[in-house]
């Protein structure tokens, strides 16, 4: 058994890059001309949104089929499997959309006022208790899917 899920996270890990550059063309195509300001590409954004979540349907949608494929999955484990994988995938989603922000902010912070020590250990405790809630998590998929 070890084998196929070594074998299905190759497969999935061989299929992001597929999609993210078969999609990447259109991510890149702006509407707005080179020089234009700011809120002109701000459409963009949304069209890039988008096709991010487009593609991140699709990976979830290929790499449940892969996953029932290689696990075997009749259609009542799937129907109670699919939903929780989803929910913790949404969450991790969510918490590395914040781990993102606070990191950028923590590089914003340290070019632009590096000395300032109450702000700095601010957004370093953030950045920890944001860690600690990513591994609470962990541990509560890992015990859903021992169930």
């Amino acid at each position: 058994m070890p084998f196929a899920h070594a074998r299905l996270r190759l497969t999935m890990l061989g299929l992001v890059p597929v999609l993210l550059l078969g999609a990447g063309g259109r991510i890149a195509e702006s509407k707005a001309p080179p020089g234009a300001p700011p809120e002109a590409h701000d459409g963009n954004r949304a069209d890039r949104e988008k096709m991010r979540q487009q593609l991140m349907d699709q990976f979830r949608a290929m790499w449940m089929w892969k996953l029932t494929e290689e696990l075997k999955l009749d259609e009542k484990t799937a129907a109670r499997v699919f939903p929780m994988l989803s929910k913790f995938d949404d969450q991790e989603r969510q918490l590395g959309r914040e781990m993102g922000q606070a990191y950028q902010d923590l590089r914003r912070l340290v070019d632009t006022a590096p000395n300032d020590g109450a702000r700095l250990d601010a957004l370093v405790g953030k950045i920890l208790d944001l860690r600690a809630r990513r591994h609470a998590i962990e541990s509560e998929k890992n015990a859903a899917k021992r169930k």
